[in-house]
Parts: C-alpha cells; sequence; structure tokens
C-alpha cells in the first residue's frame, strides 16, 4: 500500500490523466503514454484502458512501469511518480 500526502492525495483525487511509461522490451526506448486512473479509499491507484492496448500487453509481460500525475498548466508546480 502506497502512503500519499495529503496534497498528492488531493492531486490524485481530480479528474486528470497520468502518463504511464512501461517498461521497454527489447532495444525500445520507453515511451509514456496517458491513461485514466482513480485513487481508491485504501490509496491505490486503479488504471483505466482497454485490454487490447500495447501497454496493456507490455505491463503483462514486464509487469514493471512509473506513473507521474501533474498539476495542469497554470496551477503551481506539483505532481506524484509512482513506480510499480
Amino acid at each position: 500500500m502506497t502512503h500519499f500526502t495529503a496534497s498528492g492525495r488531493e492531486l490524485l483525487s481530480r479528474p486528470l490523466q497520468a502518463m504511464i511509461t512501461v517498461a521497454p522490451k527489447g532495444d525500445r526506448w520507453p515511451a509514456p503514454r496517458p491513461v485514466w486512473f482513480e485513487l481508491t479509499d485504501a490509496d491505490e491507484i486503479q488504471l483505466f484502458s482497454f485490454a487490447a492496448t500495447p501497454r496493456v500487453a507490455r505491463v503483462r509481460e514486464t509487469p514493471r512501469a512509473s506513473i507521474v500525475v501533474t498539476a495542469p498548466v497554470g496551477e503551481p508546480e506539483q505532481w506524484v511518480s509512482i513506480e510499480i
């Protein structure tokens, strides 16, 4: 279970997109992709994506990724980074 700060929990509770970067396979470079997410009451991040997307296939092959959520442009800088 991940424990977030109050400000991190507030950011993650907003309807924002996360950028997920999945561990690359072979000689490919990692490429961040947008994904919808939700913070649960247990401080867990649930990701939402179609099962047939390449990112889901890569996570199944190599279950390592990082997720970054940032405050929108025009707001004070704030971000949360999660490694899974």
